[in-house]
């Protein structure tokens, strides 16, 4: 499957059909739709976590930026965006107006 791009004019959000919880340093999902698990680690739960509420893409890097007191790179926002496509592509995460 291709890779979507993330739209920096959406807002992002959880997918509603998925359930997480937090164990440890670690984010473990599952999507109830097609039985799957995920897990994940790293940036990953902080990432998840700011997804609770809709959210735009440049605010979501603004936020990371900030908490992971890193500069606003562009390995850091392909980084994110690379992860969030990921997570489009897996039908864990959905765009909204």
């Amino acid at each position: 499957m291709a890779q979507k791009t993330v739209p920096h004019n959406k807002r992002l959000t959880r997918a509603a059909h998925v359930v997480a919880t937090t164990m440890d340093d670690e984010v473990v999902m599952m999507d109830v739709n097609q039985g799957t698990y995920f897990v994940m680690t790293g940036s990953g739960p902080s990432i998840w976590d700011k997804l609770a509420e809709p959210i735009l893409l440049d605010d979501l890097l603004s936020a990371l930026t900030e908490e992971f007191s890193t500069d606003a790179e562009p390995s850091f926002e392909n980084y994110v965006e690379e992860f969030l496509s990921r997570l489009i592509d897996q039908g864990l995460v959905e765009t909204i107006d």
